[in-house]
């Protein structure tokens, strides 16, 4: 009725005003077989007539019964729950099954969590006949309830989400020959690692002599460097091959894109001969 107001059209107009518009292809066609009969109806004569044909004749008890059936659950909001019900109700308008404020106050007190059904029981809400304002302080309860609710979830989903990370971080593999490095300097050699010292010429004589890899530095391989399986042996074993004796392997600065993370060619730093420390005392 607001449509026909709004747009002025003569109550004797309803019915041939509103039919065109109908989307529906079912409703157009019945609307133009019977549109003698129809446009001689009123508008409320039409509806009817409209309800009967296309609506099942219990639609009303059907529509009535979903809110007679709805209760609040414990994971949908008082405003999400009433907002359904009134919806729902706005569909019975016109007809003797919709519900009044103070029917839907009733419905809404005794469907509702059981901690709101308590609250609308207490003079506060009992004694309030608007039922906006009911609905007001039913809501503020439930949204406070919901918020005191969720903030221990949230700290422990924070908190276990932290935990996750430490532990993730905790557990990264180092690699093998990178120095543990801390205090103040640890930035100056974060890309620093390990690395083997240069082969010396009797190193090199010797593996050349014994069909040796230059590469992974053994004997009679049977392959050379650049078909190496094995790669650079490990620089925080690494032993001169002449000697047999422990060679420091330099720390230095090399960039994180070369080849062989285990290989840089360095001139020699040091030899470390590994003697055991045997006790004595002197007189």
């Amino acid at each position: 009725m607001h449509y026909f107001n709004y747009k002025k059209v003569a109550e004797a107009d309803h019915v041939t005003t509103i039919a065109p518009l109908f989307q529906s292809p079912l409703v157009q066609q019945w609307y133009f077989a019977n549109q003698n009969t129809l446009k001689a109806t009123t508008f409320d004569e039409f509806m009817v007539a409209l309800r009967k044909h296309f609506l099942k004749s219990n639609w009303v008890d059907s529509i009535c019964s979903k809110p007679l059936l709805s209760y609040q659950s414990a994971d949908k909001s008082f405003d999400n729950w009433v907002e359904s019900l009134e919806t729902t109700n706005a569909l019975l308008l016109n007809t003797s099954a919709v519900f009044s404020a103070a029917h839907l106050c009733k419905h809404i007190e005794s469907h509702a969590v059981e901690d709101l059904h308590t609250f609308a029981k207490t003079s506060v809400v009992f004694d309030t006949k608007d039922f906006q304002q009911f609905k007001s302080l039913l809501s503020d309860v439930d949204s406070k309830q919901r918020r005191n609710c969720s903030q221990p979830k949230y700290e422990f989903k924070t908190c276990l989400s932290s935990c996750t990370r430490l532990s993730v971080t905790s557990h990264v593999p180092r690699i093998a020959g990178t120095p543990l490095v801390s205090g103040p300097s640890a930035g100056t050699i974060t890309n620093s690692r390990r690395v083997l010292p240069k082969l010396t010429n009797a190193e090199q004589k010797l593996l050349s002599d014994n069909k040796g890899c230059l590469k992974c530095q053994k004997v009679n391989t049977g392959h050379f460097a650049k078909d190496c399986p094995a790669g650079f042996p490990n620089p925080s074993t690494y032993r001169n091959l002449v000697t047999g004796r422990n060679a420091v392997a330099a720390i230095i600065e090399a960039p994180s894109s070369s080849p062989d993370d285990n290989f840089v060619e360095v001139d020699n730093v040091a030899a470390v001969h590994s003697i055991n420390a045997l006790p004595f005392c002197l007189e």
